[in-house]
């Protein structure tokens, strides 16, 4: 008796990514912590196609994110990158068009995406795709659990980014010929992966470095000229909460969230001071430095310097 081997018809999901300022996902096996950072020009345009086999997100970035990602224990994650403006960063390297990047089982990385940004990846499992490489004879390749490479680019990950490329178009308007464009995906990645040459970014098993992590943390809020949340500093430093406390009382003895409101509070002081022309006053001041309760402010502020914050404002 035969079987229809056929995949059921593919999920094809569209989203606008505007409203919301921080979100998890989790899809596919990869989970995504993702935090907005600021207002961009748009939404974010996000397609998802789904099967058993695979998961292929497609998205358009138009509005700042920083996020964290953490790849499955038994997936295989690879991304090509349409589209890469300045300021764009993976795994801490600069992306630039056309990257095919792969991400072998139990990766993570960080990421700061922003607007114009546009990427496509996907996610399925190691077994598949070793098998996939068994029936093409051919070696397979991916990355070792925890690693992140970037792929030497080849006519092997041009194939690969045109058979992503026209996933999306099959599953929504030739679904008659959606498992042959799959098949065709499943196929590329094997081949990519077996490319021997590579570069590789970065891994997830590292100890913890307090230096990296702090420096990295203030550079931020230098960028953003605000107090970070917590959740907002794990994403940018790519690390947990506790190693977030450890690492800032490693090098400062203070726990982050009394380390960047003393931060915050001698910005407040050097805007107050240089203040000549009163074009802000305490209250735009320490708003737009993320204290959002004008009476606990002027009380820390007090304590910090020995003054009200009025006092100073009038002492420019």
């Amino acid at each position: 008796m035969q079987t229809d081997e056929r995949q059921e018809q593919p999920i094809v999901a569209h989203s606008i990514v505007d409203e919301i300022d921080t979100y998890t996902n989790a899809l596919g096996g990869v989970r995504v912590e993702a935090i907005r950072t600021g207002l961009g020009t748009g939404p974010n345009r996000v397609t998802v196609v789904q099967d058993r086999r695979l998961t292929l997100t497609s998205s358009d970035v138009e509005i700042p994110v920083l996020s964290h990602t953490t790849v499955g224990d038994d997936k295989i994650v690879v991304v090509n990158i349409r589209a890469a403006p300045k300021g764009a960063r993976w795994c801490e390297i600069d992306l630039t068009e056309g990257a095919v990047i792969a991400y072998g089982s139990s990766s993570e990385h960080t990421a700061i995406t922003v607007p114009g940004l546009a990427f496509t990846y996907i996610v399925t499992d190691r077994d598949q795709l070793a098998a996939a490489a068994e029936d093409l004879r051919i070696k397979f390749a991916p990355p070792p659990s925890g690693q992140v490479h970037e792929l030497v680019r080849s006519s092997r990950t041009s194939a690969l980014a045109t058979a992503m490329s026209q996933l999306p178009i099959a599953a929504e308007h030739r679904v008659d010929r959606y498992d042959a464009r799959a098949a065709d995906v499943i196929n590329a990645m094997a081949d990519a992966l077996s490319i021997e040459e590579r570069v590789t970014r970065i891994g997830c098993r590292r100890g913890i470095d307090g230096r990296r992590i702090v420096t990295c943390c203030i550079d931020h809020a230098d960028e953003i000229g605000r107090m970070p949340s917590i959740a907002e500093l794990c994403v940018v430093a790519g690390v947990s909460e506790r190693t977030l406390r450890v690492a800032f009382t490693q090098e400062y003895d203070l726990p982050p969230s009394l380390f960047f409101r003393a931060w915050a509070l001698d910005e407040a002081r050097r805007r107050l001071l240089r203040n000549d022309l009163r074009q802000e006053n305490v209250t735009a001041i320490a708003t737009d430095l993320g204290f959002f309760h004008l009476g606990r402010f002027a009380g820390h502020y007090r304590r910090h310097f020995g003054e009200p914050p009025s006092a100073t404002l009038r002492a420019s």
